[in-house]
């Protein structure tokens, strides 16, 4: 069952008040079109009636996908991150129910790695595997790039025709992408895959801090 309430937000540009629809859970089967929406980022997007302004807006929401058994917390703050890492932790009976029903469940907190998970979930790879591709992809550019003092970050893309990309994005701007190559990231199924857990069964925070501990751990 999704849950959602209209708010008023107000215009940062013109501060006229429109109402926006938050959503605190979406379920997928009780409103399928939600599915696409968040992909797109339509279920983010405050469009100001008065000015015509486009604003993103952040908020914490529960994205459960029943027909993939796949549950991700969305933490625009630490406080929500760690109440949920918490209701994990002390067994909560509601995600204790999903675990047990083999779902995979992770936490993302940034809109970004959201909807990365999203796309690396429907290509049907382990997001584990491609954090640590994109480890290796960053580390390569690092080496190409040694001077650079740019916040740089790595996410995983596939367009509609189903080319796959690493995107490379530095302080917060398009820098370049490189292409996903399949034979890597079997090679890297082969070298980590039977040391991890089964997909449904690993810790929920899986990023790229985590996918270091796991390169440097592997070598």
């Amino acid at each position: 069952m999704s849950m959602k309430k209209e708010i008023p937000l107000e215009c940062p540009q013109c501060h006229k008040k429109t109402p926006f629809t938050m959503w605190q859970s979406i379920n997928t089967e009780s409103e399928p079109s939600m599915k696409e929406a968040v992909r797109n980022k339509s279920a983010f997007l405050f469009h100001c009636s008065s000015c015509g302004r486009e604003t993103m807006i952040n908020y914490n929401f529960l994205y459960h996908q029943p027909e993939d058994n796949l549950l991700i917390q969305f933490s625009a703050d630490d406080e929500n991150a760690d109440e949920f890492l918490s209701m994990l932790e002390s067994g909560d009976e509601t995600l204790h129910q999903f675990s047990e029903q083999g779902y995979v469940i992770r936490l993302t907190r940034s809109l970004n790695h959201f909807v990365e998970k999203l796309l690396i979930f429907d290509e049907g790879l382990d997001d584990r595997l491609i954090e640590i591709y994109k480890v290796l992809v960053l580390m390569q550019y690092f080496k190409q790039n040694p001077e650079t003092n740019a916040a740089i970050e790595a996410y995983f893309y596939s367009d509609k025709d189903g080319d796959k990309q690493i995107h490379i994005v530095a302080d917060g701007q398009y820098e370049c992408s490189v292409a996903f190559n399949p034979e890597l990231y079997h090679d890297l199924e082969n070298n980590f895959g039977a040391h991890l857990p089964a997909l449904n069964e690993s810790q929920p925070v899986i990023d790229e801090d985590w996918a270091f501990d796991m390169f440097e751990a592997g070598k």
